[in-house]
């Protein structure tokens, strides 16, 4: 079966299964446990919390750089936010010049700063932190990653994949098609219908009333007449001509009726035969009805 039999349904549906496993994969291991973000990105460096936080209360530099770019904070997953972005560091041991390097950090909930106050909910996280930090530094900049989140993942994935594989692709194939770069489908035969004839397991009457087509043979001429003489020898001499069926001796009998019938004077035939009279009265209230009169008995 080539990629031309397939339907545009056919393709929906392997674009669902296909966007699914994707989602899946981007959620869970094999063993369906949950992925964090520092796994997929293990080649990023991790840097101290004390650091993270230092450099996220400097303000940027004379050039307009930040210390800390980039800032993204992904959905907590069992029960710890990770945090990921660019640290700027001197390039060469060179003050004023330097480059930006990925980091990464794993924070708990509660968050807590090192030498600080305690949190001041057991769900404070550090999204709330740079939250109040931005309330006195605007120029804190950060996003939050909404595309970890489930069902914003299994979304993206499963209507990725329906657009590019259910929807594109099968239209791109069409193209191709038409085009003709690709073989177009070749039409499905019809079953044909059981044929509404019951021949009682007849097979010799069952091989006349199947269709064939072309002239018939001699050896099928040879075969009809002899099943016709077999039918004419059933029905005890009748004849199959014209559409007509009837015996030699009720032809006969028939027209000799017929014959005696129109020879027969009208006044020889035999009378009409009249219903007895009765002697009725007639009554009624609002129209005349006619009513049997009754003989009394006698006594």
């Amino acid at each position: 079966m080539g990629l031309e039999n397939l339907n545009r349904w056919h393709w929906m549906l392997i674009s669902l299964i296909v966007g699914a496993l994707l989602g899946y994969a981007q959620l869970y291991d094999l063993t369906g446990k949950r992925i964090t973000p520092d796994e997929w990105y293990s080649d990023r460096r991790t840097i101290g919390l004390a650091v993270l936080m230092g450099k996220l209360n400097v303000p940027k530099t004379e050039q307009g750089y930040a210390m800390i770019a980039d800032l993204t904070i992904y959905p907590a997953i069992e029960g710890k936010v990770c945090v990921a972005g660019n640290e700027l560091l001197p390039a060469n041991g060179k003050q004023g010049i330097g480059i930006y390097r990925p980091f990464q950090q794993v924070t708990e909930i509660p968050f807590r700063l090192i030498d600080g106050p305690p949190p001041p909910s057991p769900t404070y996280s550090i999204l709330d932190y740079v939250k109040d930090l931005q309330k006195n530094r605007p120029d804190v900049a950060y996003r939050f990653a909404w595309w970890a989140v489930p069902p914003f993942t299994w979304s993206i994935w499963i209507g990725g994949s329906f657009l590019v594989i259910g929807i594109l692709f099968p239209t791109f194939l069409s193209v191709l098609m038409g085009a003709g770069y690709m073989p177009v489908p070749k039409p499905r035969e019809k079953p044909l219908r059981k044929s509404l004839y019951n021949s009682g397991g007849n097979e010799e009457m069952e091989g006349l009333v199947k269709a064939k087509k072309g002239p018939i043979s001699a050896a099928e001429q040879n075969q009809l007449d002899e099943l016709t003489t077999r039918l004419e020898q059933n029905l005890g001499g009748a004849t199959i001509a014209s559409g007509q069926v009837g015996t030699a001796t009720d032809t006969g009998a028939t027209a000799a009726a017929i014959r005696k019938l129109e020879a027969q004077p009208l006044d020889e035939q035999r009378p009409l035969i009249e219903a007895p009279k009765e002697d009725l009265e007639w009554g009624g209230e609002f129209y005349p009805v006619a009513h049997a009169k009754h003989k009394e008995e006698e006594k």
